[in-house]
C-alpha cells in the first residue's frame, strides 16, 4: 500500500468510526422486497393491538438499536429511523411492537417493529400520524406516569455515564510480531516477535467519545545482531462503553514514528508517520484501578529504495500485531 493510499484509507475509517458511534444501528428482515420505496411522510403509525385494514400485508421486521458506541438515541429520533426503513423497504405502515427505554445496557431508546404494505385505498382513507403526534397521543395516554418514566430514564442515563470513568492512564507491555515481511543481509523475514511496551492517556467526555495521546516503544532483534527500534508518539480518536465492572474501548490515531535500525556499533535513523490503532477490554478490580487485555497495530510506510519494485497497493514498510496485558488507572 502506497503512502497516499495508506492516508486515505485511515481518513476514511476515522470518519466511519466517528460517524457510526453517533446513530442507533437499523437492522431489518425483509419478507418479500416486491414494493418500491415511499415517502417516508406517507407511513403510518401504529402501535401495537390496533387494528389494521383488511388485506394489509407484513413485509418485515425493523429494529432500532444500540450500536455500542450510539448516542442519538431519543424516541422520537429511533421512531424516525424506523420511519424511514419501512419507506425505504416500500412499506407505508409500521406497527411499533416494542419499546425499551434506556437502562443500564444501553443509554438510548430501541424500538423493535412490523413493518406493513396496506391496500393504497385503504391507506388513501386513514389519517396520517406523525411520530411527533404518536409521542404525544402516548404522553396524553399516560399522564403522569409517562413524566415519572422520563425522570426514571434520566436518572439510569446519569448513572450509566458515572460508571464511565473520564480520564484514564494505562500501562500495557507483551509480545510484537512484525507481520511485515523484512529483509537483511542474512535472509528474510516472513515475520519476527519483538517486545512491545506502551502508555496511553484517555480522556473521555460523558458521552463515551474521547481522544487519547498513545505512546508505544517497539524493539526487535534479527540474527547477526541486527535489531530495529520503534519510538511512536501521537493522538488518537477514542471510544469507550462501560458497565459497573467491565469496560470496552478502542482507540485510532496518525501519529509520529521515529524508526532506527542498527547492526553492530553502526546505525540508520528515519523519521515518518504511523498508524496506531486499539482494541480492548478490561476488568475493575477497585475504584481506580483495572486489569485487562487488548490487542493494537501499528504501520510504519517507509520510504522505497531505488530498484524496488512493488506491486499495485502494495505497502513498503513496518507493521506490528501485539496482543498485550494492561494495568489501568482511572483517575
Amino acid at each position: 500500500m502506497n503512502m497516499k493510499s495508506l492516508k486515505q484509507t485511515a481518513l476514511a475509517a476515522g470518519i466511519l468510526l466517528a460517524a457510526a458511534g453517533c446513530d442507533p444501528k437499523v437492522v431489518t428482515d425483509m419478507y418479500t422486497n416486491e414494493f418500491a420505496a415511499v415517502s417516508p411522510d406517507s407511513v403510518r403509525l401504529f402501535v401495537k393491538g390496533e387494528k389494521m385494514p383488511p388485506s394489509t400485508r407484513a413485509i418485515g421486521e425493523v429494529k432500532v438499536v444500540d450500536n455500542g458506541f450510539s448516542t442519538k438515541g431519543t424516541l422520537e429520533r429511533v421512531l424516525q429511523m424506523a420511519v424511514e426503513a419501512t419507506a425505504k423497504n416500500g412499506g407505508n405502515a409500521l406497527v411499533i411492537t416494542e419499546h425499551r427505554t434506556p437502562d443500564m445496557r444501553s443509554t438510548i431508546n430501541r424500538v423493535w417493529g412490523t413493518m406493513l404494505r396496506m391496500p393504497d385505498d385503504a391507506a388513501d382513507s386513514l389519517p396520517t400520524m406523525t411520530v411527533q403526534e404518536l409521542l404525544a397521543q402516548r404522553m396524553a395516554a399516560a399522564g403522569r406516569g409517562y413524566q415519572q418514566e422520563m425522570e426514571r430514564q434520566q436518572q439510569l442515563r446519569e448513572e450509566r455515564r458515572k460508571l464511565q470513568p473520564l480520564n484514564v492512564l494505562r500501562v500495557s507491555a507483551g509480545p510484537s510480531v512484525m507481520t511485515s515481511e523484512f529483509v537483511t543481509n542474512y535472509r528474510t523475514y516472513k515475520s519476527r516477535t519483538g517486545f512491545d511496551l506502551l502508555v496511553d492517556y484517555d480522556h473521555l467526555w460523558k458521552s463515551g467519545f474521547g481522544f487519547g495521546i498513545n505512546y508505544l516503544y517497539n524493539s526487535t532483534s534479527f540474527d547477526g545482531d541486527y535489531n530495529t527500534h520503534i519510538h511512536y508518539f501521537g493522538p488518537s480518536l477514542v471510544m469507550a462503553l462501560a458497565t459497573r465492572k467491565w469496560r470496552f474501548d478502542g482507540a485510532w490515531g496518525v501519529g509520529y514514528a521515529h524508526y532506527t535500525e542498527s547492526l553492530g556499533n553502526q546505525s540508520e535513523s528515519e523519521d515518518n508517520a504511523a498508524i496506531f490503532f486499539r482494541a480492548g477490554a478490561e476488568y475493575r478490580v477497585a475504584k481506580h484501578l483495572a486489569i485487562g487485555l487488548q490487542i493494537h497495530t501499528l504501520s510504519m510506510p517507509q520510504k522505497k529504495p531505488e530498484g524496488v519494485e512493488l506491486k499495485k497497493n502494495e505497502f513498503y514498510g513496518i507493521r506490528h500485531l501485539s496482543p498485550h496485558v494492561r494495568l489501568c488507572y482511572y483517575l
